[in-house]
């Protein structure tokens, strides 16, 4: 019986000395020669992100935006995304969850469209944790893929992937007024206005331009046609 308490007590250690190590990581890159940052520090943090230690992984997952100038985009597709994934996957600590998309969405500067598209977008939409933090982690995460339109987040894709599983959470105890209907930093339409747009700020709220034939008007609580006209834009202000 001793035999087995002092196994566990020597791994408790040996994670506790990981994870001090991994809070370091900025000490240690600097000190180091990129050579051995390869070859001995970032295969530490993917197996670490591999344990059954919570301390350890979330120690793993704070140090990717650390190790990303070390790590090119191959590995980040290949074997940091899809360890994010399968940590929020497996995790039942709502910290580790939150964690993890805060990780994935440090990663998404360096995805292309097809990955953000094929890996990470259909990921998100099948999310289906109610709680708070996480959803609004979520809704970070559309907001940055909505800035730039090299990730393919279409109206289309926003209307009928993107909104659907948002849209409950507008009934969500769990949510404050700012949260569900924040100011809104839409992506507006054009000809005839329709479109959907994903903002700052809250998980619903109404978009931020409008356009179309006959004339303007602002939304989001402006002044203009509002939601009835056909040249107004509905969005999701996340």
């Amino acid at each position: 019986m001793s035999m087995i308490v002092c196994k566990y007590f020597c791994v408790f250690l040996l994670m506790q000395a990981t994870a001090f190590l991994l809070d370091k990581l900025h000490i240690i890159l600097a000190k180091s020669p990129k050579e051995e940052i390869k070859s001995e520090v970032l295969p530490m943090v993917f197996n670490t992100l591999d344990s059954n230690s919570l301390q350890g992984q979330e120690a793993a997952l704070n140090t990717i935006a650390v190790i990303k100038e070390y790590v090119d985009d191959q590995v980040i597709k290949k074997i940091v995304l899809p360890r994010a994934k399968n940590l929020f996957a497996r995790s039942s600590n709502v910290k580790m969850k939150i964690n993890a998309l805060t990780c994935i969405k440090k990663l998404l500067d360096s995805l292309d469209k097809m990955i953000i598209l094929d890996e990470v977008l259909p990921f998100l939409t099948e999310i289906s944790c109610q709680d708070a933090e996480v959803v609004m982690s979520i809704v970070g995460i559309y907001s940055h893929l909505l800035s730039n339109k090299r990730f393919g987040l279409t109206h289309n894709l926003v209307a009928t992937k993107v909104m659907p599983p948002l849209i409950p959470h507008t009934v969500n105890p769990g949510l404050t007024m700012d949260q569900v209907g924040g100011g809104s930093r839409g992506s507006g339409g054009s000809g005839s206005g329709g479109g959907s747009g994903v903002g700052d700020g809250g998980v619903s709220g109404s978009g931020s331009r409008e356009s179309g034939g006959g004339g303007s008007g602002s939304g989001g609580g402006g002044s203009g046609s509002g939601r009835n006209g056909s040249d107004s834009d509905a969005g999701v202000g996340c």
